[in-house]
């Protein structure tokens, strides 16, 4: 039995392309401290992502080579309908990795300049659990930027918040929470009244 063949290169390729996030969510799901692993996993997220989409070629290429062989030899595949499922699969995960890396830079290139306050500015860090990688930085931030009075926003998974500069004229902190938990995912929690200032 040959370790490369599509169906391997189609369970590696799935391994490969999660590892920036799978470990830290496992991790995370048995209450064990993953943040730290996650947030350096995500600066190699698009290594991994790479790598997947290599992998996954290579997989096609192999399956392929070995149809093209059995027909012409008259032979059957074997596990034909396991590597086909296992290909399938690799390909949603590469797929899913994709868009998620790449969502948020579509939804930034479109971004509002800043635009310079003529009142009150405030900034506030907002804790954030959840954050595991580049991409969940960017939505937090996009969600945020997306709010009337908000100036400007610095999601870090390393420091698990958000730095939040806005107006508290025109929105507020629970506004910015409650963005945070209803349209990301995460979980925003309250600052301390000491954390809010003016920068």
């Amino acid at each position: 039995m040959k370790l490369l063949n599509a169906k391997n290169t189609a369970l590696l390729t799935i391994l490969t392309t999660s590892a920036c996030c799978l470990p830290a969510l496992v991790l995370l799901a048995f209450s064990v401290g993953s943040v730290t692993l996650g947030a350096t996993l995500a600066r190699y997220h698009w290594w991994f992502l790479g790598a997947g989409i290599g992998m996954l070629t290579l997989s096609y290429w192999l399956y392929f080579r070995e149809r093209k062989a059995c027909s012409r030899n008259e032979c059957r595949m074997r596990n034909r309908a396991l590597t086909l499922t296992s290909m399938a699969l690799a390909t949603a995960v590469v797929a899913a990795f994709a868009i998620n890396s790449l969502a948020p830079l579509i939804a930034h290139a479109g971004d509002r300049p800043i635009a310079e306050s003529s009142g009150d500015q405030r900034l506030v860090i907002i804790p954030v659990e959840g954050m595991t990688c580049f991409s969940c930085e960017l939505h937090v931030e996009k969600v945020l930027k997306d709010l009337s009075g908000v100036l400007d926003a610095e999601a870090s998974t390393t420091a698990r918040n958000v730095q939040v500069t806005y107006n508290p004229e025109t929105v507020s902190v629970a506004d910015l929470v409650q963005a945070i938990n209803i349209q990301t995912g995460y979980r925003a929690g309250q600052p301390a009244p000491s954390v809010e200032k003016n920068p």
